[in-house]
């Protein structure tokens, strides 16, 4: 591909801000317990019922492990660890993942709480928390940031198999140990080893678009011989998976021209990831996890495009495209944390580092064929030809310290986060002069927090939190360097009361000040994937973006059920200046999609969600899962235009039932319903469209052979759902009249596994 062709790739803060909470927290308690290996946000300051939580290295005893069902074990630590968080929490289990019948993260994430995740053209998901911009979604793996990756993306392995995450721990509100998010935080943790011996090997088979790609799962549990005080687990992920869509588009143009066309885009991803980790007790104080992650992944994709139609004088018009094009990924990350207890405190220390690299090459020719005025055809051809070649380097470090004074909870903790993203870019359009661009950015980050809990009548809890940040980022194109040095204050207020019977309320407020992407601020064109239009724009950066200033509030009420279930309402409201949303245009022929500042916007909504056993009503055995969100928003651009956030669902909903698979042998399965109401595509008075209503189906079914293995057959996206838009246009000679479906196909995937 031609990518081979082209170029290579501090103020500091007043100490007294986060003493001044720490301290006036007492410091006679024991020490809280902390998160076991891969904890995300909140995990290691928060309470359980229950009793204390193991840290890495030391987890029950195999004793405990014999006298204990570990599903439900897992639905009662996230339970507990619901009803103990300082901010809305609701925690998705290994178990949950298993019976949701997911395949990658990409499907667990379609099915969370007021979680909207959408493939996009590139073989990626666009992920957006209460349909706000993905801008607005925090996304974090294993408790920190990662590199993003391929264009657009917002995780380095949306599609990294569901065998391979501990939990999901979804984050509604903001605190001051995480910085602000608008739309929420979304933690994935990754698998995480124990004392018990266990090795699991999965055979998978993928069927799609009428092509096959295998897929092979390994991991390896267990204890290191002789020494008791360490565990290991290594996860292995081999094999390829199948992408594509189809769109179906029809045009009639202002005046009276009507086209309609097809695009047919396939891709094939051939992907490989290990995730080795060691969990070692140092001392009877001291704990250390030593962990990595390994991706390199290639993927190679084409795209067939045909065009037919009329022109209002009648003369015919037809066309077509043909695109070829590759990806090669690699992504390393070294952590290690260490974890001592003291004896009215705890302190959690992590470093890592990080590198990742992406080369894209795509070649494309077009061509449009039209009749003269004597009747013949005449043929106009473009080929154009796009590289870019992307280096990150990043390097992050953590202290976080937690007391306890009889019930109450004080944390305070350091952060400093560093990354460098070069890119040499290359395109080449017709007889044009190709235009080749260097451009680099530059982002670091540094945090001091801290927040105290005090204790309010009726053994509720009051927590007050401040979280301080220094940045220095800047971005370098083509010689031209611009940079800045903004300081963010974000301060929060959680309550938390427990009710009569296992009622819980809460509410949360906060300020967020959030910065846009770095890499939605760089000036430069990522061509749209297959035929440009509305649903495949052009990517364009926006250097003059602004930050977001919001004011949020949570409030909701939590309910614990018989037999370890648990259910939940929230209703939050966000009030935003300068929001960012993404808006999609055409210029000189060609849709663009471009990050801008809209204007101000008040976004509210409410969210549910439910689970439980069934066996009270008869189904023992079974399992319901269930969530919905009803989303409302009002943007005001200023100049006279009111509507929604564009893209933002009106509702969601997700309903899971399914039997586990059993531990003795026998048949299991379930089904998945995923709901995602019409949305509002406008973004000016000019332009106004609405993406339908559609129904998602998920299924699986399977049966434990004891002594053997299992088989497993899951359907995704059964009954082929269609993503269908209209779209309407205001330009000088009238309006223009877009309709289109894509599909995404249907899935099918064989497993047959074993586990000793």
């Amino acid at each position: 591909m031609t990518a081979s062709r082209h170029p290579r790739a501090g103020r500091l803060f007043p100490a007294a801000l986060v003493l001044a909470l720490a301290l006036v927290g007492p410091l006679s308690a024991r020490a809280q317990s902390g998160a076991p290996d891969g904890a995300g946000p909140g995990g290691g300051a928060e309470r359980m019922v229950a009793g204390e939580r193991a840290g890495p290295g030391e987890r029950a005893g195999a004793g405990d492990a014999q006298r204990l069902d570990a599903v439900v074990v897992r639905a009662e630590r996230s339970l507990e660890e619901r009803f103990a968080s300082t901010g809305s929490r609701v925690t998705v289990t290994r178990g949950d993942i298993e019976q949701m019948g997911a395949d990658t993260i990409a499907d667990v994430l379609q099915k969370l709480p007021g979680v909207q995740a959408a493939p996009n053209a590139s073989g990626s998901v666009d992920i957006r928390m209460r349909g706000m911009d993905r801008g607005a979604t925090q996304i974090l793996v294993d408790g920190q940031r990662v590199s993003g990756g391929r264009a657009g993306a917002q995780l380095p392995f949306d599609q990294l198999p569901a065998d391979m995450i501990e939990r999901i721990e979804v984050l509604r509100a903001p605190s001051a140990e995480y910085s602000g998010a608008t739309g929420g935080t979304l933690n994935i943790v990754l698998r995480e080893s124990a004392p018990r011996p266990e090795t699991s090997l999965r055979l998978s088979g993928q069927q799609a678009f009428g092509e096959q790609a295998p897929r092979l799962f390994y991991s390896r549990n267990a204890g290191l011989p002789g020494d008791s005080r360490w565990t290991y687990l290594v996860s292995v992920s081999a094999g390829e998976r199948l992408w594509g869509s189809d769109l179906h588009r029809e045009v009639i143009g202002a005046d009276g021209t009507r086209t309609g066309g097809d695009d047919h885009l396939r891709g094939r991803t051939r992907e490989l990831t290990v995730l080795p980790r060691l969990n070692g007790r140092l001392s009877a104080t001291d704990s250390v996890v030593l962990r990595a992650t390994l991706l390199a992944a290639e993927t190679d994709s084409r795209s067939e495009g045909s065009l037919a139609g009329a022109r209002a004088d009648g003369s015919p018009v037809a066309g077509g495209s043909r695109e070829t094009g590759d990806i090669h990924r690699q992504l390393m990350q070294l952590r290690a944390d260490w974890t001592r207890r003291l004896s009215s405190a705890r302190l959690e220390t992590r470093a890592s580092v990080e590198r990742s690299g992406e080369r894209i090459g795509r070649e494309r020719l077009e061509w449009l064929d039209t009749q003269t005025a004597s009747g013949a055809t005449n043929r106009s051809t473009l080929a154009s030809d796009f590289g870019d070649r992307r280096a990150e380097h990043a390097a992050q470090a953590a202290i976080k310290l937690t007391g306890t004074g009889s019930e109450q909870v004080w944390m305070a903790g350091l952060e400093y986060e560093q990354r460098r993203l070069s890119i040499d870019s290359h395109l080449a359009t017709g007889a044009a002069t190709p235009t080749d661009r260097q451009l680099s950015s530059w982002f670091s980050r540094r945090v001091l927090w801290g927040q105290n809990e005090w204790a309010v009548p009726g053994r509720g809890t009051l927590t007050a939190g401040l979280r301080a940040e220094a940045l220095s980022r800047g971005t370098e194109v083509d010689g031209t360097r611009q940079q800045d040095a903004p300081e963010q204050w974000q301060p929060s207020l959680h309550w938390r009361q427990p009710l009569a019977q296992g009622w819980q309320a809460r509410a949360n407020l906060a300020r967020i000040r959030k910065l846009p992407a770095l890499t939605d601020t760089i000036d430069r064109v990522i061509p749209g994937w297959g035929s440009n239009s509305p649903a495949r724009p052009d990517l364009i950066g926006n250097p003059a973006l602004r930050p977001e200033t919001t004011l949020s509030l949570d409030t909701g009420l939590e309910r614990r059920l018989e037999g370890g279930g648990q259910a939940g309402v929230n209703v939050f409201v966000r009030s935003i200046d300068d929001l960012i949303v993404r808006r999609t245009t055409e210029v000189a022929g060609r849709w663009q999609q471009r990050p801008e500042n809209l204007g101000s916007a008040l976004v509210w909504g409410i969210e549910a969600d439910v689970r439980q056993h069934l066996g009270a009503i008869g189904a023992r055995g079974w399992n319901l899962s269930a969530n919905a969100s009803l989303l409302q928003s009002r943007v005001d651009d200023g100049a006279g235009w009111q509507g929604r956030i564009p893209g933002q669902a009106h509702y969601l909903a997700n309903l899971s039932v399914a039997r586990p698979m059993p531990r003795s042998g026998g048949a299991f399965g379930g089904v998945s319903l995923s709901l995602k109401g019409a949305s509002d595509l406008g973004t000016s008075a000019a332009m106004g469209g609405r993406e339908r209503a559609r129904l998602g189906v998920d299924a699986h079914a399977g049966q434990l052979i004891s002594g053997l293995g299992f088989w497993r057959l899951d359907v995704f996206n059964l009954g082929n759902t269609r993503i269908r838009r209209e779209r309407v246009d205001a330009v000088a000679a009238g309006s223009r009249y877009e309709q289109s479906a894509e599909t995404w196909g249907t899935r099918l995937l064989i497993t047959v596994g074993t586990r000793w």
